[in-house]
């Protein structure tokens, strides 16, 4: 009898603590492709920095592919710039910018099979690219460039990670970023455009979907920033070594990665801090530019309003002790 009063206890107590135990929150779902700028997040941790059972990372093979997860709701949360995020939110999909990730100063490129030269016609050139917004904002900025209607160039539209094939099989220029321009590189091909000549168009930010955004996920989100400033700090004061293990995923050499980033400014606190808090946060005139570029293209039907981009009170960077 005692043996099954004291069973009984112990039942009673398992039942007790199960009840009143508070449910895990499952992990926010980041997506994104490959680009120098997220693989910051990526070497946080493989550091240690990112917990995947707060903050899980989701590769996906392009930014088309990211931005259909969000909307499907299989993921929570992506890495996309600027441009893909205003799309899906007038598209009709909410979304936060909660982190500006990095700035392309030249990152994204337009490679060619020789140099430009003054007075050769381009008129009938095929010139792949992704049909997602940033390679919309290229082949628009490359052809004011050159000089030449979009209507009078060959374009095809290809998947990014199927840079090396559509050059090998004979387009004049591929729209593209890294690491697809050093593979490009190493194909003979010549850099003739980058988005230098555009500064500021194309930034790269971390957005969430609003109905994922509650106490639970911005503790997950805060976490995933905190994760990216730590990975930022050892990639600064320990270049090789971050670069040896960053290189297995981008599948290029050490060397290789770290001269990947001579076109990518990666976003400090500061720049956070300025973009995203404030009366007048300097994303908004970010959004309006980009924007405008997008509706005079058709790529979006409406403007959206660039304060519904962006969260009231921003997650900023929390001060790293270790």
């Amino acid at each position: 009898m005692k043996i099954l009063v004291k069973g009984c206890l112990v039942v009673v107590a398992i039942w007790f603590l199960s009840g009143c135990s508070e449910e895990a929150l499952p992990p926010l779902k980041i997506g994104s492709n490959i680009w120098p700028g997220y693989e910051l997040y990526y070497l946080a941790r493989n550091i240690g920095a990112l917990d995947e059972q707060q903050a899980r990372l989701v590769e996906f093979a392009n930014a088309t592919d990211v931005s259909h997860q969000l909307v499907n709701g299989n993921i929570q949360a992506g890495l996309l710039t600027l441009d893909e995020a205003i799309r899906l939110e007038q598209s009709g999909l909410p979304l936060k910018v909660v982190h500006i990730v990095d700035f392309s100063r030249g990152g994204d490129v337009v490679m060619g099979r020789k140099a430009l030269e003054e007075g050769e016609s381009l008129i009938g050139k095929t010139i792949a690219v992704e049909g997602s917004a940033v390679g919309a904002l290229m082949l628009t900025s490359f052809s004011k460039h050159i000089d030449v209607s979009i209507d009078h160039l060959n374009v095809q539209y290809i998947r990014v990670d199927d840079s090396e094939k559509a050059f090998n099989e004979g387009a004049d220029f591929v729209v593209t970023f890294e690491p697809f321009r050093t593979k490009l590189l190493n194909l003979g091909a010549v850099q003739v455009f980058d988005s230098s000549f555009v500064p500021n168009l194309i930034v790269d930010v971390f957005v969430v979907r609003e109905d994922a955004i509650n106490a639970g996920s911005r503790q997950q989100i805060q976490h995933a920033v905190n994760g990216y400033y730590k990975a930022k700090r050892y990639f600064e004061n320990n270049n090789a070594e971050a670069a040896k293990l960053m290189a297995k995923r981008l599948r290029i050499t050490p060397e290789e990665v770290i001269s990947s980033y001579d076109g990518i400014a990666l976003a400090s606190e500061q720049d956070n801090e300025r973009m995203l808090s404030g009366e007048t946060p300097d994303i908004l005139d970010s959004i309006q530019a980009i924007n405008d570029i997008l509706l005079s293209i058709n790529l979006i039907s409406d403007s959206v309003t660039p304060t519904e981009l962006i969260l009231t009170d921003p997650i900023l960077a929390e001060p790293i002790t270790n």
